[in-house]
C-alpha cells in the first residue's frame, strides 16, 4: 500500500501518542523513552522506504515518457526523410497526446508535419537535433538530471528507458527502425559509462587523469 508522507506522519503520531496507559506503570521513564524512540525510528524507516519507492516510480515514469517522445519524433522524421508522407501528421503541430510534446524534449524547430524530405534529412545529419548521437546524449543528460546523479537511481532508470522504447514501438506496430535501435544502444552505453565513472575510486580517477595528461588526450 502506498501512503503519502503526510499519511505516514498522521499514522505515526497516532501510534506514538496513544500508547497503552499501563505502559507507564510497568516501565520506568528510561524504558518508556527508549520504546518511544524505537517506535519513531521504525515508522521513519517505513516512511523513507515508501517515499523512495514513490520517487523511483516517478523517475521511471518520466524517463519512459522522455525516451518514448524522442523515439517517436525521431522515427517520424526518419520516415519523412525516406519519403513516407503517411507519418507527417503523427505529431500534429508539436504535440502528441497529453505527455508527449516536442517542446518537452527541447525541440524548437519547424513543425514535423510541415517538414519536407530535405528538411527531415537535415535534422538527422551528424550533430543535428535528431541524429543518433545527439538524441542519445539528450536522453542520457535528462536521466542524469532527474536522478541527481545517484548511482542506484541511474541503474534503475534503465527499466524506464526500456519501457519507453517499447511503448514507442507499439505505436508504430512495426520493428524498431535502425536509427531507433542505434540510438537506444548509444543511450544505454552513455548511462553505463556514467555509472562506471561514478563507481570509480578517487585513486582510479587520479590514475585516469594522469594517463590523459601524459598522452595529451
Amino acid at each position: 500500500m502506498n501512503l503519502s508522507i503526510e499519511q505516514n506522519n498522521l499514522y505515526f503520531n497516532n501510534v506514538t501518542t496513544n500508547q497503552p496507559s499501563e505502559t507507564s506503570n510497568d516501565l520506568d521513564k528510561t524504558q518508556l523513552v527508549e520504546k518511544t524512540e524505537e517506535t519513531k525510528l521504525n515508522f521513519s524507516a517505513v516512511s523513507v522506504n515508501i517515499s523512495n519507492d514513490n520517487i523511483q516510480n516517478f523517475i521511471n515514469k518520466k524517463t519512459a515518457q522522455f525516451s518514448q517522445a524522442n523515439a517517436n519524433a525521431q522515427h517520424v522524421v526518419s520516415q519523412i526523410a525516406n519519403g513516407n508522407s503517411d507519418y507527417a501528421s503523427f505529431f500534429e503541430g508539436k504535440k502528441f497526446g497529453d505527455e508527449l510534446t516536442l517542446e518537452s524534449i527541447g525541440y524548437e524547430g519547424k513543425e514535423l508535419s510541415k517538414l519536407d524530405k530535405k528538411e527531415a534529412k537535415d535534422l538527422l545529419k551528424k550533430d543535428s537535433f535528431f541524429a543518433e548521437d545527439e538524441t542519445a546524449k539528450r536522453i542520457a543528460k535528462y536521466v542524469e538530471k532527474i536522478t541527481g546523479n545517484d548511482v542506484d537511481a541511474l541503474e534503475e532508470t534503465k527499466r524506464g528507458l526500456k519501457r519507453g522504447y517499447e511503448e514507442a514501438q507499439k505505436i508504430f506496430n512495426k520493428e524498431k527502425p535502425v536509427i531507433t535501435t542505434n540510438t537506444e544502444s548509444k543511450t544505454f552505453d552513455l548511462i553505463d559509462k556514467k555509472i562506471e565513472e561514478m563507481l570509480k575510486t578517487d585513486l582510479e580517477k587520479q590514475v585516469d587523469t594522469k594517463f590523459l595528461e601524459n598522452n595529451k588526450l
